[in-house]
């Protein structure tokens, strides 16, 4: 926990000065280096802060609040008031939502502070009132909060901030503005030291600028305005939170404005409302000197309609200025809506993975969360829309099942119950010409309405087995969709004992912490081994050589020893499971067998047979790397349907064949698919391991359905390679896509935006390691892959950034001539090709009013004959292809020049082009890795110059 961040600004000459340079610090630490921290920590830091002697408590942190209190605020109220201390805390950022400030910022004592921009607008960010559950006024004032540059330890940074130097770093944030208010209150502190920390709030909040353009919730009584605040010597009351009133039985209320005089004359203040239904006991009054007086504020939430009224009560008189925010809520008349659960036994179940809640004109919050059995919520009058996933879970806790039941019509204007019932749901079912099967899967729940915009997507992983949904009625009002989503493989593993019982095994296999397990290829019938718990005295003397070794392993345990055993022991595979019944979702260092895992209670019956002295066998089938995969995704648009059978053959699917490079045999990668509805702008989409250096038939069902495709390079890769975003609407053959084929450089993508000068500010929008096919491009993600850019106006350096192809920089008006350059540098250990590349862009640019483009080409490389892990045959001739373009296509090169390496850039030899082709004649020895290097231009004084090294392999 940080006090007053009130530096001298003595790092940066005296230009970032805080607001009390002169305060004295006392700063405790209470989070971890994430920024995360538990409560007893917070509560640690507080008492030492306000015990130690501290007039003021700066707190830039916080979290989710669930009510109008909790042990963080409650703690707040008692130390402020048995020490006096002013607690200073930030509202939060999780606007512009409202009801999300943040405790221990929900205290009634403390000084909550939201932010405002430069323009003493309130940023999106801010977190909003009124305080969740009292609908009390939250916050009391803001502070500037946006793009703020405060003090830095060298080499450190922090989440969304932007290093300055060495010294500070620029950030936004109610973290920001809080240590504005906390300096503030440290000069009222100074002005007057013998005013309590509620009379310092009190200055503070009632003498800020109130601003027109924001509510009473969002801004409380306005920017904070520490001149007034230190000479005023008047000030009131902040807020008058009258809360909020149902709609039948509500009584007027009275709430008293204590107006405090600290000078020594006495004033009379007019008092005014800017709220017409609160009523004044009086519109003057005289506050005597060194004393305080009192107007009694009424509302009669009876005579109101339902809604929010907001607004301040404001006291003036010469010089003197006092405003005190009110605020309340009219609630509208409510009924019990009762939703109960039933699973697929027909019994009230707790087994719901999620579920939600939505008003479609937006008179109840949009709700999720888990409900129990049932659930009942007090809501108003309106058409609600509500859906549950009921899962059926092992002994483990997973989820074998899931049924999604919802209802997204329901009339509410009297007591109504919904019950759920997975009993009504029916199996989707994804049907293709191969025996598929998925590896998890994802539905989601949409609706849409006049106040509402919300669904929820819930992703289920390998071991959910079967999904149901229930079929609806049509809805009358708004839009509701329902989709289903799949990628479907050939069957990974099956088993099955073959004697002296004959019955199906379900098998998995273990994860590993090394990318893809070993698995079973082909078909096998091998004899089932009884090895105990796999430790080395249960091998001793056991004949497992090229069996099943079946191996039960204690709970808690990992398969790791017993592995190790059986390998030694020479088994040809290992069978696992665990003690304890249920699932088990294992994980092994690594294998060089395949490492199969049963449930507890499949493992505990193949252990009892194997005991009887029998000869067990069992029939093992297994595809390590599927041939194809079949991303696909079923809308229902208006209701759920009764049929969920979806035949997939030519008529409705979309194929391509699909080759992914890579850089050693057996490398893996990884992928996920995104697939959007129309009205989607996000999706969830789990990676799944590839085999690189392989090639597979991927298939789309037609639909609207927009489609974006992500390949890593490496399973443990932080950044993948884009591709573009796609619509399959018709039937057919689409033409054969490369992933991660060389030469991967710095090249622009029209998807991954601009690179453009407006005015005089240049952003640069260049994707430093894009792979060779058009429209495919990625990023260094600055952990294993790093980049720099620099940028020169006519020889002289503009800026520089550390993210590479990625930055905004502030240019001359005059026309000028512009070099940008952009290094980059792999390190991974699986990144065997382009290692370093050095890129320069020469271009022309000077003011404009509208958005232009810049003049930035990229080339383009097509290396005929490289094969799936980027290599080409050593002693034969590479034909390279060579294009370019600018930021909106295809351009005539005036110039193309090019050279090649065999020993990493130590020395060229240029190749001739023509036509945009050369030939590489590569060396037979000596040579592993071919560099490249290329010069280009266009007509209107546009240059490309690129250095790629190890651009790909010679084998």
């Amino acid at each position: 926990m940080a006090s007053t961040l009130v530096g001298s600004g003595a790092a940066s000459g005296g230009r970032y000065k805080g607001v009390a340079p002169g305060a004295e610090l006392a700063v405790g630490k209470v989070l971890d280096n994430t920024g995360h921290g538990q409560d007893s920590w917070i509560i640690a830091g507080m008492e030492w802060a306000a015990t130690s002697g501290a007039k003021i408590v700066s707190m830039s942190l916080g979290g989710d609040a669930t009510g109008p209190s909790d042990i963080l605020s409650e703690t707040v109220d008692k130390l402020s008031e048995s020490t006096g201390t002013l607690f200073v805390i930030a509202a939060g950022n999780s606007g512009p939502s409202e009801q999300t400030v943040g405790t221990p910022g929900i205290a009634d004592s403390a000084l909550t502070v939201g932010a405002v921009d430069k323009s003493d607008k309130l940023a999106s960010f801010s977190s909003r009132g009124p305080r969740a559950g009292d609908y009390a006024v939250k916050p009391e004032i803001t502070a500037p909060g946006v793009a703020i540059t405060a003090a830095r330890a060298a080499g450190t940074s922090m989440p969304g901030g932007t290093p300055v130097d060495d010294y500070y770093t620029t950030a936004s944030g109610t973290s920001m503005a809080t240590p504005h208010v906390a300096g503030a209150a440290a000069l009222v502190a100074q002005a007057h030291p013998d005013w309590t920390g509620q009379q310092i709030k009190q200055a503070l909040a009632t003498t800020a600028k109130t601003m027109p353009d924001a509510d009473v919730f969002e801004q409380g009584d306005g920017r904070v305005d520490a001149v007034r605040a230190v000479n005023q010597g008047v000030f009131a009351t902040p807020t008058l939170s009258f809360g909020k009133y149902e709609e039948t039985g509500t009584e007027a209320a009275d709430k008293d404005i204590t107006y405090t005089n600290t000078t020594d004359k006495a004033v009379e203040l007019k008092v005014s409302s800017s709220l017409h239904d609160a009523t004044l006991n009086a519109d003057t009054v005289t506050v005597p000197a060194k004393g305080t007086a009192t107007v009694a504020v009424t509302v009669d939430p009876a005579k109101e309609a339902t809604g929010r009224y907001t607004g301040h009560i404001t006291a003036s008189a010469d010089g003197v200025l006092v405003t005190t925010a009110i605020g309340f809520e009219k609630l509208p008349k409510t009924y019990d809506l009762k939703v109960s659960l039933l699973g697929r036994d027909g019994k009230p179940t707790t087994s719901s993975s999620i579920f939600m809640l939505q008003e479609l004109n937006g008179a109840f919050p949009d709700t999720y969360g888990y409900i129990g059995k049932s659930y009942t919520f007090k809501v108003p009058a309106g058409t609600y829309s509500t859906a549950s996933w009921i899962s059926r879970r092992d002994a483990a806790g997973l989820e074998v099942n899931t049924s999604v039941v919802g209802d997204p019509e329901i009339k509410v204007d009297r007591d109504t119950e919904v019950v759920l019932d997975a009993r009504k749901a029916v199996e989707i079912k994804p049907k293709t010409k191969e025996d598929s099967e998925f590896q998890g899967f994802s539905t989601n729940w949409h609706r849409e309405g006049p106040g509402t915009d919300f669904g929820v997507t819930y992703s289920q992983g390998w071991w959910t087995d079967h999904v149901y949904v229930a079929p609806t009625e049509k809805v009358t009002q708004g839009m509701f969709e329902f989709s289903s989503k799949f990628r479907l493989y050939a069957k990974e593993l099956t088993a099955s004992v073959t004697g002296p019982e004959k019955y199906a095994l379900p098998l998995d296999y273990a994860q590993t912490d090394s990318g893809l397990p070993v698995k079973v290829s082909g078909d096998h019938t091998v004899r089932a081994v009884d090895a105990g718990a796999g430790t080395a005295a249960d091998f001793a003397g056991l004949d497992v050589k090229g069996k099943v070794a079946v191996v039960r392993v204690v709970a808690g345990g990992t398969p790791d020893e017993a592995l190790a055993n059986a390998t030694a022991a020479g088994a040809g595979y290992v069978l696992a499971y665990r003690e304890t019944p249920g699932y088990w979702i294992a994980w092994a260092k690594s294998t060089t067998v395949p490492l199969m895992i049963a449930t507890g209670e499949d493992g505990a019956k193949l252990g009892a047979l194997l005991k009887s002295g029998k000869k067990v066998k069992l029939k093992l089938a297994g595809t390590p790397v599927s041939p194809y995969v079949y991303n696909v995704m079923f809308p229902q648009v208006g209701a759920v349907s009764a049929n969920q059978t979806y035949n997939l053959n030519s008529s409705n699917t979309v194929k391509q064949t699909v080759r992914y490079h890579g850089a050693g045999a057996g490398d893996v990668g990884k992928d996920a698919v995104y697939r959007y509805r129309p009205w989607q702008s996000a999706d969830i989409a789990t990676t799944t391991n590839v085999r690189l250096g392989t090639e597979r038939t991927e298939y789309y069902n037609v639909s609207d359905n927009r489609i974006w495709h992500a390949v890593y390079p490496n399973w443990k890769a932080n950044q993948p390679q884009w591709g573009p975003v796609r619509t399959f609407d018709k039937a057919g053959k689409q033409p054969t896509e490369d992933w991660l084929g060389q030469v991967v450089r710095p090249a622009t993508a029209q998807q991954a935006g601009l690179s453009q000068r407006t005015g005089d500010k240049l952003t640069v929008r260049v994707p430093e390691l894009s792979d060779a096919t058009p429209g495919h491009y990625g990023y260094v993600d600055n952990v294993q892959d790093t980049a720099k850019g620099k940028l020169y106006a006519d020889g002289q350096l503009v800026g520089d950034t550390a993210l590479g192809g990625y930055g905004t920089f502030t240019a001359p008006a005059a026309k000028s001539s512009y070099r940008l350059v952009v290094d980059t540098q792999r390190t991974a250990d699986w990144a065997a090709y382009s290692t370093a590349t050095h890129t320069e862009w020469s271009f022309a640019s000077a003011h404009t009013d509208q958005q232009t483009a810049l003049g930035l080409l990229s080339v383009d490389y097509d290396v005929a004959g490289i094969d799936l892990l980027n290599s080409a045959e050593a002693g034969h001739t590479s034909k390279l292809g060579l294009s370019v373009r600018n930021q909106s296509g295809g351009v005539t090169a005036s110039s193309l020049k090019a050279w090649v390496s065999y020993d990493d850039g130590t020395s060229w030899q240029e190749v001739k082009v023509k036509h945009g082709k050369a030939e590489l004649k590569h060396p037979k020895k000596g040579a592993r890795f071919v560099s490249l290097r290329v010069r280009a231009g266009d007509r209107d004084g546009n240059i490309v110059d690129q250095t790629v090294v190890r651009a790909f392999g010679l084998k």
